[in-house]
């Protein structure tokens, strides 16, 4: 991620996953940006070929920081070299600080700038996931609106792991057998990310 645009109440953020994947109308980035409490300044969803692009405004003040979290969803790359379509979940986590520039000595010009930590995205998804398919689990209905059913295929999954797009754990289930039938009428409508024993996952979305 890179800052465009700063001011001292203003930052317009640019993501270059966007333009790395085809089709580019698949794409689509949740964006929630906070303060380092984990009060919520900002949240956008992008979509398309600008979902690279956000702007904000907001009131935190320059002595502080914040952290930006972007999660870049695309549920059918095409691969230009095999043919092959894959799904695609990677979340990217900076902080943004008020930072100095001397542009000559003791003159300073300001900007907000990322840490940069280094500036890497994390698969949601999880590295085994592509090998982990020929288990065939069954998620559906999908979309759903109250229930999920889950039927896990060859092996029983030791737990269950639900995650929303800013990654945060939404329902936990350890020592599951069989088929299970979750209640989500709780959830917001949105995408999710479903992990057996985080090695095997599935995006779902919840719509109503």
């Amino acid at each position: 991620m890179l800052v465009n645009v700063s001011d001292t109440d203003y930052v317009k953020l640019y993501h270059g996953g966007p333009y790395l994947l085809w089709p580019r109308e698949k794409n689509k980035i949740y964006w929630e940006i906070t303060d380092l409490q984990g009060g919520v300044i900002h949240q956008d969803t992008t979509v398309g070929d600008m979902a690279g692009h956000m702007g904000f405004t907001h009131n935190v003040p320059l002595s502080d920081s914040m952290q930006v979290s972007a999660v870049i969803l695309h549920d059918s790359i095409f691969d230009f070299m095999t043919g092959a379509v894959s799904q695609l979940a990677c979340k990217t986590v900076d902080t943004l600080y008020w930072k100095p520039n001397e542009i000559i000595p003791g003159v300073f010009t300001y900007r907000w700038e990322f840490v940069g930590v280094p500036n890497q995205g994390i698969s949601v998804m999880s590295a085994g996931s592509v090998a982990d398919k020929e288990l065939q689990v069954r998620v559906y209905p999908n979309p759903a609106s109250s229930r999920l059913i889950i039927e896990p295929g060859t092996n029983e999954p030791k737990a269950i792991s639900i995650y929303n797009v800013h990654g945060q754990l939404v329902y936990f289930e350890e020592h599951s057998v069989g088929n299970r039938e979750l209640n989500i009428q709780d959830f917001a409508t949105g995408t999710y990310v479903l992990m057996l024993d985080q090695t095997q996952y599935e995006l779902f979305q919840v719509a109503r």
